[in-house]
């Protein structure tokens, strides 16, 4: 997801994202990144891209309420806005349906070759090679699990993370923002109760 953002960031494109974005010279946060925190800024976006890493934090498909019907009108018109979409998701059937509806490819990404640091009380090994699988979204969706396996990808490509414009862009330890703090439904999305929703006042 942040590999292929950095042409935009390069191109100098404004970028909302859901987690920080560096410039991989300075480790500074990138002059084109946006922290996104809430719905406003993607009812307002226009000529940017947009970043949802971890989306099940932010439109699960287990919430039925979880996207607000205003983002979920906007995603249909994403290209009238010059606006891209890119997203992860631990699981494809894990994200919002509305979002798996409006995404045109889906790449698979598998880590290989594991280091731990000897210093680090981590348990998770940081991977350093990726293998890409890249299949057209609505194929992809019609598939079950043995299927993606034997299926053959519209692209295959293996990458290098170390030293890599895409590892120094982003810390993949970061914390993920979460997008509002009340859903549709009402609930909160740190506890789970329910919240008022205050009158609108404009």
């Amino acid at each position: 997801m942040v590999h292929d953002t950095l042409p935009s960031l390069a191109a100098g494109r404004r970028v909302l994202s859901t987690v920080r974005l560096l410039d991989p010279v300075t480790g500074a946060p990138h002059s084109s990144y946006e922290r996104l925190t809430d719905w406003g800024q993607i009812l307002e976006a226009e000529h940017c891209d947009v970043l949802f890493d971890e989306v099940v934090g932010i439109a699960s498909a287990r919430e039925s309420q979880g996207l607000p019907v205003q983002v979920a009108n906007l995603l249909v018109q994403l290209r009238r806005r010059d606006v891209v979409l890119r997203w992860s998701a631990p699981a494809w059937a894990r994200a919002d349906k509305i979002i798996r509806e409006t995404t045109q490819a889906v790449t698979l990404c598998k880590g290989h070759m594991g280091k731990r640091d000897p210093g680090s009380p981590r348990m998770w090994a940081q991977k350093r090679l990726f293998k890409w699988r890249t299949f057209d979204a609505f194929a992809f969706d019609q598939m079950t699990t043995g299927q993606i396996d034997k299926q053959p990808s519209s692209s295959t490509a293996w990458f290098w993370g170390p030293s890599s414009l895409a590892f120094g862009s982003y810390d993949t330890l970061d914390a993920v923002e979460r997008v509002g703090d009340v859903l549709d439904s009402g609930r909160c999305v740190h506890c789970g109760g329910r919240k008022t929703i205050p009158r609108c006042s404009c």
